[in-house]
């Protein structure tokens, strides 16, 4: 049984901070509203103003690794925006994407070694 003030007051302060609620908010707040808290005040704590990276560079590196580990364009998309909105320019949003892809690109290259058999 889920305790529902827990879930709800996370549920909120997402919306409120965020400006959204994802469906796996939704999940985690009916069945494990203390460990959505806990990845709420994780969420924030690195993406917060007290974060030694400026807003626009944490964008950038969201959307980057958002590439790399395969989210969905429109996710891809958001934080792109987001962080020319910042101040990011387009310039650095496509150099952010070229290093994903090249990070990407390298993991899945690394198979060859055990195609050949090499260590």
């Amino acid at each position: 049984m889920r305790d529902t003030a827990i879930g709800d007051i996370v549920l909120q302060r997402i919306q409120d901070d965020r400006g959204y609620v994802l469906p796996m908010h939704r999940v985690f707040a009916e069945r494990d509203p203390q460990f959505l808290d806990g990845y709420d005040r994780m969420f924030t704590s690195v993406m917060s103003e007290r974060s030694p990276l400026s807003p626009e560079v944490r964008e950038l590196l969201v959307m980057a690794l958002d590439v790399a580990v395969g989210t969905s364009p429109k996710v891809v998309g958001g934080h792109a925006k987001k962080a020319i909105e910042l101040g990011a320019t387009e310039e650095q949003v496509v150099a952010a994407i070229e290093l994903a892809t090249i990070v990407a690109a390298g993991k899945v290259m690394g198979a060859v070694t055990s195609v050949f058999d090499v260590h």
